[in-house]
């Protein structure tokens, strides 16, 4: 019979974010742009080549919102509880919530949030 391991890169994440709570800062400043970044480029080229009938580009365009919102707001969050002192673990667990409420907030208003994405788009 096969022993179940247990994964322990989240625990080791978390005593890392404990001990260091600037890598929550710098990964809501620099960890999402690169996402956003690789999702924009992609829907850049799906236009291009014209393969919008392939794949959803609203579902792109809402990845997109959704990124961007979370980048906004989480960098924002995350640099005042830094100067606030508040512990790492609980930074990572408050912007983990934020992008859970973000995700929902898309899902049930998505109408609105594409809407909104197409008229701001540049492409």
């Amino acid at each position: 019979m096969m022993a179940l391991s247990f994964n322990y890169s989240f625990i080791d994440l978390a005593h890392l974010v404990e001990q260091n709570p600037l890598a929550m800062v710098l990964w809501a400043a620099f960890g999402l742009p690169f996402a956003l970044f690789a999702l924009s480029m992609l829907l850049t080229l799906l236009r291009k080549v014209k393969l919008r009938k392939a794949f959803k580009t609203d579902t792109l365009l809402l990845l997109i919102s959704l990124i961007l919102i979370i980048w906004i707001m989480g960098f924002t969050t995350q640099i005042i509880m830094l100067f606030a002192q508040v512990s790492g673990l609980r930074m990572m667990l408050i912007w983990i919530i934020m992008v859970i409420c973000y995700f929902g907030f898309i899902i049930f208003n998505r109408k609105m949030v594409l809407k909104w994405a197409k008229t701001i788009s540049p492409i």
